[in-house]
């Protein structure tokens, strides 16, 4: 691949890479360095990718970027990835962009920001029906929550995040479920109860849109 790229036969690299599955492979065998310098190049080359080529390489560096500790840039590239997207009218793929966003920002602590991008995900995730990534969105919004303190709004995320992994039958389900025994320890029994109390009083689904309409005033008049 390295060749092909030097060689600048960029399509044939990247065509490579993609049947290969060694977007992902490298990721996994913690070869990161040698990812973002291949995707770096495909994107630098003398050649003519689609805008959804450009999107699926902007996204590798950024989540490659994120990884090695480069936040701004992975902020940068995943914003990129969401521009490409929004004009494509990919709105899978504009979530995912969205959810990434936010999981940076939640790294950095700028939880506003964070809560922002995951309330724009949610939505879209929603519309198009995409029922994994709705769990998996809520279950950020729910960590969000519980670093800032607003244990009944996590607690409510965690629990729709469960049901929905449970529907779908999703492996995250044993994730999610630790945050809440996480959070039933951090809390003690008996506030755990009446948290959950509330939830099911109120209603988790109203609990949870209520904190974002909130959260994201704030974050707009901050």
């Amino acid at each position: 691949m390295w060749q092909l790229c030097q060689a600048e036969q960029f399509l044939e690299a990247y065509k490579l890479m993609q049947r290969e599955d060694m977007f992902d492979k490298l990721s996994l065998w913690g070869a990161n360095t040698v990812l973002l310098d291949l995707c770096h190049l495909l994107l630098s080359g003398n050649w003519i990718y689609t805008p959804q080529q450009k999107a699926f390489i902007s996204s590798y560096i950024a989540r490659t970027s994120n990884v090695l500790g480069r936040k701004q840039e992975a902020l940068r590239y995943y914003e990129q990835a969401l521009r490409i997207r929004k004009e494509l009218g990919d709105q899978k793929n504009e979530g995912t962009a969205l959810n990434n966003l936010g999981d940076v920002y939640g790294d950095l602590g700028q939880w506003q920001e964070a809560l922002g991008y995951y309330e724009q995900a949610l939505r879209i995730h929603r519309d198009v029906g995409n029922r994994g990534e709705e769990g998996t969105t809520l279950w950020n919004i729910g960590a969000a929550c519980f670093d800032l303190g607003r244990m009944n709004v996590a607690l409510a995320c965690f629990l729709q995040a469960k049901r929905i992994f449970e529907q779908v039958q999703s492996p995250k389900v044993e994730g999610v479920a630790r945050w809440i025994a996480d959070l039933r320890k951090h809390v003690g029994e008996k506030q755990f109860e009446a948290l959950r109390a509330q939830v099911e009083h109120e209603g988790a689904e109203e609990i949870v849109e209520q904190a974002l309409r909130e959260m994201v005033s704030d974050r707009d008049q901050g």
